[in-house]
């Protein structure tokens, strides 16, 4: 079985398509870097995706709280919960003010993880974000 920490560690390269923000699926790519900052271990995103023949830079970053073997609380910046995993795959929920998440996570092996998100409401009616990790 793999282990959630193993897996949130280290460098990964990521491929990124949403769908239903724009006419065409956005296509991003970019690295993730898990740096440890105890308590936490700060995730941290960035890339580029093209729209328009324009290449645009973007960042993100996350909290990954260890709770006990295979639990992990993902959390925003500023600390809110985003979601909490306890499996190597599982579904998990997210209410985000009027608009609602509902995500899928799996790994698939110890270089490969997938993390998944169908959001509805009146900002982002239909979106999907799919986005697969690969251990670099």
């Amino acid at each position: 079985m793999i282990e959630l920490s193993d897996l949130f560690k280290g460098t990964w390269r990521f491929e990124r398509t949403v769908k239903n923000l724009s006419p065409e699926p956005l296509n991003f790519e970019g690295n993730a870097h898990f740096i440890e900052k105890n308590p936490y271990t700060l995730y941290e995103e960035s890339g580029s995706y093209i729209l328009k023949d324009q290449h645009i830079d973007f960042a993100t970053s996350y909290l990954y709280q260890f709770v006990e073997k295979n639990h992990y609380r993902i959390l925003f910046p500023d600390q809110r919960l985003f979601y909490e995993l306890t499996q190597p795959s599982q579904n998990m929920e997210h209410p985000c003010a009027q608009d609602y998440y509902k995500g899928h996570f799996d790994s698939l092996s110890p270089d490969h993880w997938k993390l998944n998100w169908h959001i509805n409401g009146p900002r982002k009616k239909n979106v999907q974000i799919m986005t697969c990790y690969f251990r670099t």
